[in-house]
């Protein structure tokens, strides 16, 4: 996978928000990195299996302060998904198996019930970010929010892409161009 992104020459950071294009704008961004793929592996942290790929803040905060303090100066961006879109994507992928039955046979009571029993087995800890099978569920805010402080200048709604890659553009217009041409 690629790593979060952070460019040290254009002062940018790209927050991988899961299952919100994510994989579609790292890609496009990818030569952009100048960490040395610090954020594409998994880390084992206090205790836990922790992907720094998808890495809310708070944890960035204390496992990686040096990049942490960046956002006070550099330009940073994500994306955001509906909720329940969001959600139903990361169980789709999940249990695909479950998935793929529901749609060779259009068993809609019984998918619902699996995404139900899904969400209401699923830990706290997993939504907070320390549970590694959970990582695509992580709170979309904890990508933006350190406590109430929203550490993101540009939050892009993935169902106005466009308008989000227009504020981008104020930043950096090669980024935002580079952007547009993801999958």
């Amino acid at each position: 996978q690629n790593p979060l992104i952070i460019n040290d020459i254009k002062q940018f950071i790209f927050i991988h928000n899961p299952k919100c294009a994510g994989t579609s704008f790292r890609t496009a961004l990818d030569s952009y990195d100048t960490t040395g793929r610090l954020f594409a592996r998994i880390d084992n942290w206090n205790g836990y299996q922790v992907e720094t790929t998808h890495l809310p803040l708070f944890m960035m905060q204390v496992r990686f302060p040096e990049y942490f303090r960046k956002f006070d100066s550099y330009f940073s961006f994500m994306a955001v998904r509906n909720p329940f879109a969001r959600f139903l994507s990361g169980f789709n992928e999940v249990n695909q198996e479950t998935y793929a039955e529901y749609v060779q046979s259009g068993d809609v009571s019984r998918y619902r019930h699996e995404v139900n029993r899904f969400a209401l087995d699923m830990p706290a800890e997993a939504i907070r970010g320390w549970d590694f099978n959970y990582r695509h569920f992580v709170r979309q805010a904890d990508f933006a929010y350190l406590g109430r402080k929203n550490l993101v200048d540009v939050i892009i709604r993935i169902d106005e892409q466009d308008k989000g890659l227009d504020k981008v553009a104020l930043f950096d217009p090669e980024v935002a161009a580079r952007l547009r041409e993801a999958p």
